[in-house]
């Protein structure tokens, strides 16, 4: 019996959607994930997603990444 077979159909399709916004990579793909996710995963697993990909990036890519989706100006903008 393999791993898949015991991991939840909600699950499957999530990761599914990120594969394919991953693969094919354009704008319109990765903007109708978060609709995806939403709809999936429950907010502690979005939660845990989002934390671990921030913890992938160097500290600089994270903070401009984590503002950009907070809505915190970057600090270029706040100088212009």
């Amino acid at each position: 019996m393999s791993i898949s077979q015991h991991i939840p159909d909600h699950i499957k399709r999530a990761t599914r959607c990120i594969g394919c916004a991953l693969w094919l990579g354009t704008t319109d793909d990765w903007s109708g994930l978060h609709t995806v996710l939403r709809a999936r995963l429950t907010p502690d697993q979005r939660a845990a997603l989002a934390f671990m990909v921030l913890r992938s990036l160097d500290y600089d890519t994270a903070c401009q990444t984590a503002d950009a989706v907070l809505g915190v100006p970057l600090a270029q903008e706040e100088a212009a």
